[in-house]
């Protein structure tokens, strides 16, 4: 949890980050200026009592010019950078994690049901990636996207469910926000049921989970309906700057597309060949 000294600091940085050029020269020129003769004072002194008021000077003037350097250093760092951080992370660490993943050998462990990835485009600068799964049963491939915006976190993907007449019904077709409050009605949901793994794992670790449903279409193979699964988290603080938050998101999407299409092949409702199609 943050100090309140803490909140003060970045409550500071966050003001000075929007203050014109010369104000923050200025305000520089004074961190400097205090600081330097603070220090002067509390070693150079003429009284006991003016080292003292000296030394409470520098404490209070410590935590601001942390501020003003962490703010200069905000300025300096353009958008252009972050994007190439938001880039590295989708178009390199979510990847090469996803690759690792394909690279699993059928009987060791847990099998994985794509055997290779590739990113879809490059990201240049947006907040989404978007990656083409190959499948190991040659069923053809399956899309997932995957947002960082900075402060949020989500996966997403499409697919269609070969349905029943009677799994049609209005009341299960509706958009469903997914938490713990309403997991008791996934449970007894014809169709998310089958989702348990994915949908309650999710939840449990934080995620806001959204399902909705395309209207039904006739096909050759009977009645397909596209379903969107959404799996986004917000976050109280960014993780470009943290090897472990990204290690810890890039691994978490891969699990997510290992269960969510795990259960998909064993649910039943995978249309046949239709991702060949």
């Amino acid at each position: 949890m943050e100090t309140p000294a803490g909140s003060s600091s970045a409550g500071l940085r966050d003001l000075i980050v929007t203050l014109p050029t010369r104000s923050i020269v200025a305000m520089v020129t004074l961190a400097a200026v205090g600081l330097g003769g603070a220090i002067w004072l509390i070693f150079f002194g003429p009284s006991e009592s003016v080292k003292t008021a000296a030394a409470h000077t520098l404490v209070v003037l410590l935590p601001a010019a942390g501020a003003l350097i962490a703010a200069v250093g905000v300025r300096r760092n353009s958008t252009d950078q972050i994007d190439h951080l938001v880039e590295d992370f989708l178009g390199t660490i979510v990847l090469k994690r996803l690759e690792k993943w394909c690279a699993t050998k059928p009987g060791i462990g847990v099998t994985f049901p794509f055997k290779k990835v590739e990113l879809i485009e490059p990201v240049n600068g947006r907040s989404y990636g978007f990656f083409r799964l190959t499948r190991r049963d040659h069923q053809g491939t399956q899309d997932v996207g995957i947002k960082m915006n900075v402060f949020n976190f989500e996966v997403l993907t499409k697919f269609d469910l070969a349905l029943k007449s009677e799994q049609l019904a209005g009341e299960f077709m509706r958009n469903h926000l997914i938490d713990h409050e309403t997991l008791s009605e996934v449970r007894a949901h014809p169709i998310l049921s089958h989702f348990m793994g994915s949908l309650q794992g999710s939840v449990e670790e934080g995620y806001n989970v959204r399902v909705t449903f395309d209207e039904p279409r006739t096909t050759p193979q009977g009645i397909l309906v596209g379903v969107h699964f959404s799996f986004r988290m917000k976050l109280k603080e960014n993780f470009l700057t943290s090897p472990f938050l990204k290690r810890y998101f890039s691994e978490d999407a891969a699990i997510l597309v290992n269960v969510i299409f795990g259960e998909l092949d064993r649910s039943g409702m995978k249309p046949a060949n239709v991702l060949a199609a």
